[in-house]
């Protein structure tokens, strides 16, 4: 494993999630996929970031790795996660609800973050 995918997983990481957790949750609204397909739960709720973020993220997390926070996760772990959720949300969509991550936010957001230092410490 590259040593680099073990570092924990980066603000611009966790920024790009944020980012994709909420396209999806609004394509999930758009494409009327409520909770009910995505958790098999007995109510309708419906969709949204946090709903996605507390119940699904954080039960997938807390299964594969026993963490409870996105925060301890590895670039690796994030990345797998996301791919995981991807592939759940997809499936239980029946294929309406399938959002590429944003990975290229992430090379922007690393880049802000790195100028934004730069004036800092200027």
């Amino acid at each position: 494993m590259e040593q680099s995918n073990e570092r924990p997983r980066t603000n611009p990481q966790n920024r790009a999630y944020n980012k994709w957790i909420q396209e999806v949750a609004d394509e999930c609204v758009e494409k009327g996929v409520n909770l009910v397909a995505l958790f098999k739960d007995p109510a309708e709720i419906p969709v949204t970031k946090e709903s996605l973020h507390k119940g699904m993220t954080h039960r997938l997390i807390k299964l594969r790795y026993d963490k409870t926070s996105t925060a301890d996760l590895t670039v690796k772990e994030m990345m797998q996660t996301v791919e995981d959720l991807r592939m759940i949300i997809s499936q239980r969509s029946q294929g309406a609800v399938d959002l590429p991550f944003p990975s290229q936010t992430i090379k922007q957001l690393e880049e802000y973050d790195k100028n934004m230092q730069a004036l800092k410490d200027f």
